[in-house]
């Protein structure tokens, strides 16, 4: 049962970890989209409403689509930091 506990916390602040990343990656790229200002907390429920029927299914086989998400949040962060790092290149900072 102390395993259990164990696993439970772990995964408890890596789901926190990875809802914050993704809030933080995403929120600005909404509202470059949609062209206004765009709060944090509504594009995490709307990641979170998006990826709901993926958490309900069956089968484990169903959650490799979940992968294309957190692929697509690495490489936007990949690529905002290259990006943000030829800028200050350029900048000769």
């Amino acid at each position: 049962e102390g395993v259990s506990w164990l696993l439970f916390i772990y995964l408890l602040f890596a789901i926190m970890g990875f809802m914050v990343l993704l809030r933080d990656i995403w929120t600005p790229l909404v509202g470059s989209l949609f062209g206004k200002h765009c709060d944090g907390d509504s594009v995490l429920v709307g990641i979170l409403l998006f990826l709901l029927p993926f958490f309900f299914l069956r089968s484990l086989h169903a959650l490799r689509y979940n992968c294309y998400v957190g692929f697509a949040s690495v490489s936007i962060l990949c690529i905002a930091l290259v990006r943000g790092g030829w800028q200050k290149f350029e900048e000769g900072v």
